[in-house]
């Protein structure tokens, strides 16, 4: 049972990750934030912890963070302006192990001189991971920033390369099973 804070029911659950620990917190039932211990993500004041809270999404965490695709378009997004949240809905359409630069992003969402605030808005992503802001990059492929950072010596940096890395990964490999299945099936 989690302890009522000013803020209402908050609970958080540390998830084991490649890059260490993966915070998910979650207030009132409804997920808020989630984030890397070493990027500075942390506990609200007064949340009390949880080792079971949301087995089936933590395993669904885990699994993305191991560069395994996740659908996280069932979980509602937090609140935010209508153009933040229109941004993360966006990103959320960028297919895993492919990259979309933040003009791209800002054209889609019919707003092509919106880059730069776009970019402002995957910085501000509080759910890293169900809102895939590792895959925006820039125009010219420059991995951008992530998790508030933009330097390239960053654990943020190396962190956004690998998910980028692993995601790719596991999209070839997907479609090289599908052609193999195709090949058996015309056989």
């Amino acid at each position: 049972m989690s302890a009522p804070t000013e803020d209402g029911d908050v609970r958080h659950r540390w998830i084991p990750s490649p890059h260490g620990p993966f915070l998910m917190t979650q207030r009132d039932g409804r997920l808020v934030a989630t984030g890397w211990k070493r990027l500075g993500s942390a506990p609200p004041l007064g949340a009390q912890e949880d080792r079971a809270l949301r087995d089936e999404l933590a395993h669904r965490i885990s699994l993305a963070l191991e560069g395994t695709f996740q659908d996280f378009t069932d979980l509602r997004l937090p609140p935010a302006t209508e153009f933040r949240r229109a941004c993360w809905q966006q990103a959320r359409r960028v297919p895993g192990g492919c990259t979309q630069s933040y003009h791209q992003l800002a054209k889609a969402m019919g707003k092509p001189g919106a880059s730069r605030a776009v970019g402002q808005a995957m910085r501000n992503n509080p759910l890293p991971i169900i809102v895939p802001c590792h895959r925006i990059v820039g125009a010219n492929g420059r991995l951008g920033g992530f998790s508030g950072s933009d330097r390239a010596e960053t654990i943020g940096m190396v962190i956004k390369r690998e998910l980028i890395e692993w995601e790719d990964v596991q999209r070839k490999k997907n479609a090289s099973d599908q052609a193999g299945m195709a090949r058996e099936k015309h056989q």
